[in-house]
């Protein structure tokens, strides 16, 4: 139920809610921009690393997959990830439902297609052309809703160059051959390059033999590094391209296929529309989409 003042009891689902990567980032930054706009938002993942201390003293209700809020009355679901969506379709079957997808190469990321789930909101464009063209998703159950990022954290006061390269993100498997390409580049370009996330890799160590490649392991105030750094780089316009834009920096954003390999490369600037980005804005746009799927039910 819609109440007087426009506020709703939200739930937001994910699989993980620990670290400062992508998709958490997305339900911390989304749920806490809903809270300041008067919802009571509540998060249920698998839970208990710094993520999730900072969103409880933010005021974030935070719940365990072992420990399931089923005496709670939400007004809509916002799942992510399949079989979290899937969990919640079960355990709420009557409740209306919204999915984000956040990629188009990660088979986590891969749409339920269920009656129950209203709308899909992709990231950026390529995720609504996939969930259009390959899982036949109808526009009037998709909308593109970008990523929201703290614009309070990410702007462009006391910026500088610094003379570095940043790449921010998981050290992984699907990021390793933009990373060594990045490596050579800045090599030849004479810059250094600066790794910032958690380490998942086998190849960290190799890199890091090369005498221009830094690293930093995850960190909640990566926007100081952002701010002192000449571009970014990540993959597939993630929040790292997003949080640079913000600071007035441009950014390398690899195209890569589900195994990592490039397809493609480009430096793109910071685009006009990039207050699409900020997370009130992101808020006050999944809040008209939330009471446009309440009032049709």
């Amino acid at each position: 139920m819609i109440l007087a003042n426009g506020s709703l009891s939200i739930l937001i689902s994910c699989l993980n809610f620990k670290n400062f990567t992508g998709s958490e980032l997305y339900v911390y930054e989304l749920g806490l921009a809903l809270k300041r706009l008067g919802s009571d938002v509540s998060i249920l993942s698998q839970i208990g690393g710094p993520l999730t201390k900072k969103a409880i003293e933010n005021g974030l209700n935070v719940f365990s997959f072992q420990q399931p809020p089923n005496n709670l009355r939400f007004d809509i679901i916002h799942s992510q990830h399949f079989p979290v969506t899937e969990s919640c379709l079960s355990i709420w079957p009557s409740i209306p439902h919204i999915c984000s997808i956040h990629s188009e190469i990660i088979e986590m990321e891969r749409p339920v297609i269920d009656h129950r789930v209203k709308m899909y909101v992709a990231v950026r464009p390529g995720i609504k052309e996939l969930l259009s063209t390959k899982y036949y998703i109808p526009d009037e159950r998709l909308t593109l809703i970008r990523n929201p990022v703290d614009g309070s954290r990410f702007n462009t006061r006391d910026t500088i160059r610094g003379g570095f390269v940043l790449f921010v993100g998981t050290i992984d498997y699907l990021r390793e051959q933009a990373i060594r390409d990045l490596v050579e580049m800045t090599h030849a370009a004479g810059q250094e390059l600066l790794l910032v996330g958690k380490n998942k890799s086998s190849y960290l160590e190799d890199v890091l033999s090369r005498p221009h490649v830094k690293y930093c392991p995850e960190t909640d105030s990566v926007e100081q590094i952002t701010k002192k750094c000449d571009v970014t780089a990540g993959i597939m316009l993630g929040r790292t391209t997003v949080e640079g834009w913000l600071c007035g920096k441009a950014g390398w954003i690899y195209d890569v296929d589900a195994t990592g390999a490039i397809n493609s490369k480009k430096l793109a600037d910071p685009p006009a529309d990039v207050e699409d980005y900020l997370s009130s804005n992101v808020a006050n746009k999944m809040m008209g989409l939330y009471k446009q799927v309440l009032n049709s039910v």
